[in-house]
């Protein structure tokens, strides 16, 4: 995340820009010991791999933001803070007509642990 910038929501039936300023971030901390692959096979016999992804033990940012929707604006600061966060995902790779391999997501499951999201705001 830049320290400051537009990001365009366009999630029907909201479309607005959404901005952001004065972004603090802490490092991130992973927890690597329950990463693991596996190589097993799906419900139809189709080879995947298995993946349990790290555990994001703690991360913190938070920034000034502002956007408008529908003529109503909304400010404040906002902090986005993840705590034992996990991930599990199955996937099998298949090779395209050029012979580079592409990912074929069957199963991904996010987990966000004990992470919240706080938004100061007058309508709030």
């Amino acid at each position: 995340m830049e320290e400051e910038g537009i990001l365009p929501i366009r999630l029907f039936p909201f479309y607005f820009d959404f901005h952001y300023w004065n972004v603090q971030k802490d490092p991130l901390v992973l927890d690597t010991s329950n990463f693991a692959f596996n190589f097993t096979k799906y419900n139809d016999d189709t080879p995947i791999i298995y993946l349990n992804l790290p555990v994001i033990k703690h991360w913190n940012c938070t920034f000034d933001y502002e956007y408008n929707i529908y003529g109503i604006p909304f400010s404040g600061r906002m902090e986005l803070e993840l705590m034992d966060a996990t991930g599990v995902a199955a996937l099998s790779l298949k090779k395209d007509d050029d012979g580079k391999f592409a990912a074929d997501l069957f199963d991904f499951n996010v987990d966000f642990g004990y992470s919240e999201i706080y938004m100061e705001s007058g309508w709030m």
